[in-house]
C-alpha cells in the first residue's frame, strides 16, 4: 500500500490551467512594463531589460511574504505535517496552504525559464538557467505529490533576498551607481542572502535528509527512493549553486563600489 492508496484526496497532479492562467499574468505584467519603461526611462538597460526586472520583483515580493507566513506556520506543526501533506493529519492544513503558494511561484518559474531562454545571456547565464528550470522540475514534482511542504516554504522564503537585489539593479540602472541607497541595498542583500539562502537554506537541508526524507521511505507513505533521493540531490545541489553564488558575492564586495557598480551597468 503506498501513500496515494491510502489518501486518494491527495490528487498527484497540479491545476495547470491556473498555472498558465498566472503564467500569462505575468507575461501581461511584463510587456505592460516594457512599453512603460521604454517611455518613461532613457537608460538603455532599463528600457531593454527594466520589465523582466519588475516581473521578478513581483514574484520575490510574493513568495517572500508567503515564504515568511507559511515557515513560521510550519515551524509550530510535527514531523509528519513538514514532510507530507496527509489528509488525515489534523494539521495538514498549513501544507496544503504551502501548496497553493506554490503555484504563483511555478507559474512565474516557467515565464522566467522562457524568457531566459529567448534573451539568453542577457537576462542570466547558465547557472541561472540551471537553477530555475531544475526548481520549476522540483517545485512541480513535490506539489503534486504533496511532499516536503515545509521544504518547500524555506525555499520561498529564500527569495526575501530577491527583493533588494532588484532594488539594486534598478538603482545601479538609473544613474544611483556611487548612492547612499545603493550602499544600503548592497548590505541588505548580502545579510538577507547570507541568512535565508545559507543559514537557514542549509539547515532545512539537513532536517530534510535526517527527518523528513526517512519517514517518507517508511510505511504508511512507502515512498520511490528513486524520487525522494532525486527531489532531496536537486535540492542540495541548489545549496551548491548558493555556496557558489555567496563566493562571487564577497569577491564583489572587495572591489571598489565605483568599479563594481560600472562593471554591472556596462
Amino acid at each position: 500500500e503506498t501513500c496515494l492508496d491510502r489518501m486518494p484526496a491527495l490528487e498527484p497532479e497540479l491545476d495547470w490551467n491556473r498555472i498558465f492562467l498566472l503564467a500569462v499574468g505575468y507575461e501581461i505584467c511584463y510587456q505592460i512594463s516594457k512599453l512603460v519603461c521604454a517611455r518613461a526611462f532613457t537608460m538603455p538597460k532599463m528600457q531593454q531589460m527594466g520589465a523582466s526586472y519588475v516581473c521578478a520583483f513581483l514574484n520575490a515580493c510574493i513568495c517572500s511574504f508567503n515564504g515568511i507566513v507559511l515557515t513560521l506556520r510550519m515551524l509550530n506543526t510535527t514531523d509528519v505535517t513538514r514532510a507530507i501533506i496527509d489528509t488525515t493529519d489534523p494539521l495538514s492544513g498549513v501544507g496544503l496552504a504551502v501548496k497553493q503558494a506554490a503555484i504563483p511561484f511555478v507559474a512565474w518559474l516557467l515565464f522566467d525559464v522562457v524568457h531566459l531562454l529567448t534573451f539568453y545571456p542577457k537576462l542570466g547565464g547558465f547557472d541561472q538557467l540551471l537553477h530555475h528550470s531544475g526548481f520549476l522540475a522540483m517545485a512541480c514534482t513535490c506539489s503534486a505529490y504533496g511532499l516536503f511542504p515545509f521544504t518547500a516554504a524555506w525555499l520561498l522564503l529564500g527569495e526575501v533576498s530577491s527583493v533588494p537585489l532588484n532594488i539594486r539593479w534598478f538603482l545601479i540602472n538609473n544613474g544611483y551607481g556611487t548612492s547612499k541607497a545603493l550602499e544600503i541595498a548592497n548590505m541588505v542583500f548580502a545579510a538577507s542572502f547570507l541568512l535565508t539562502r545559507v543559514v537557514v537554506y542549509w539547515t532545512g537541508v539537513g532536517y530534510l535528509v535526517l527527518v523528513s526524507r526517512p519517514m517518507l521511505f517508511k510505511p504508511p507513505y512507502s515512498f520511490s527512493p528513486g524520487l525522494l533521493n532525486s527531489i532531496c540531490f536537486s535540492i542540495f545541489s541548489g545549496a551548491l549553486l548558493n555556496a557558489y553564488w555567496l563566493l562571487k558575492i564577497m569577491k564583489m564586495s572587495k572591489r571598489p563600489l565605483g568599479e563594481k557598480t560600472r562593471s554591472k551597468a556596462e
